[in-house]
């Protein structure tokens, strides 16, 4: 990923998804994860078509809320567009955003937002 300011959340990113893999919460490409880009009108989210068990540095792209690839070699979610209007009416109070299509989703904001919040 070409912005290093980012290293830290696509790495949280991936540990979530990794965890709620391992959780059996989401076994399939479906669902999404994403996180704003402090300072920026921007998410990383997760590409399209990638199992949870995939997430790496390579599957996570970097888009502005109206889901336009800024960074990245693959295609965003569709589902960018449902994050970034989130995100931009949640404006900085929302910092990632998860959904599952199963119970894991409580979960997941909970594992997400209790590592944010630590910092």
């Amino acid at each position: 990923m070409k912005y290093q300011e980012y290293k830290e959340l696509s790495d949280a990113m991936e540990q979530a998804a990794h965890k709620f893999y391992q959780l059996r919460y989401q076994m399939s490409n479906g669902g999404n994860l994403s996180m704003r880009a402090p300072g920026h009108d921007w998410m990383l989210v997760k590409a399209t078509d990638v199992a949870f068990d995939e997430v790496c540095a390579d599957t996570i792209v970097v888009t502005d809320f109206d889901g336009n690839l800024i960074e990245g070699n693959r295609k965003p979610s569709k589902e960018a567009l449902l994050h970034g209007a989130i995100s931009r009416r949640c404006a900085r109070s929302c910092t990632a955003i998860p959904h599952m299509r199963l119970h894991g989703r409580i979960s997941m904001r909970r594992l997400i937002f209790r590592r944010t919040i630590r910092k």
